[in-house]
């Protein structure tokens, strides 16, 4: 089945029903385009600066690619500024979201990566300007 199977926040920190409802918009945003290519992704959670995951801070996210080009394990997104723990907006997010999907495909940050996310990303305006 294509699109996201799961989204988790971390309940420790402020705001986690904001957090959760976050996830859960990028998973509907994200979804179109996931099924239009047969993709899936297992687990979409939430890292910040406080977790293991997170603590490169340069890093806004990361992908877990099965490898058969269609799967991800998992992809983790910072929605966090580091320290204060407030919540990055949705557009911010989405962008980050696009380029660990793209990794899927393209594990390294090839030209091929990025024509395939330049590619998702005029695919998501297309799906939002059209509703």
């Amino acid at each position: 089945m294509a699109g996201i199977d799961r989204v988790d926040c971390i309940q420790k920190l402020p705001d986690a029903d904001r957090a959760i409802a976050l996830l859960k918009e990028l998973k509907r945003h994200s979804e179109p385009i996931l099924r239009a290519r047969g993709w899936r992704v297992l687990r979409l959670y939430e890292i910040c600066c406080c977790t293991a995951g997170g603590k490169n801070l340069g890093v806004g996210g990361f992908c877990c690619p099965r490898g058969d080009k269609v799967t991800s394990e998992r992809i983790a997104l910072r929605l966090r500024k580091p320290h204060s723990h407030e919540l990055c907006d949705f557009d911010h997010a989405m962008r980050i979201l696009i380029h660990e999907i793209s990794h899927i495909v393209h594990g390294n940050h090839s030209a091929n990566f990025y024509e395939l996310m330049e590619e998702l990303s005029t695919q998501y305006d297309k799906y939002k300007k059209t509703g």
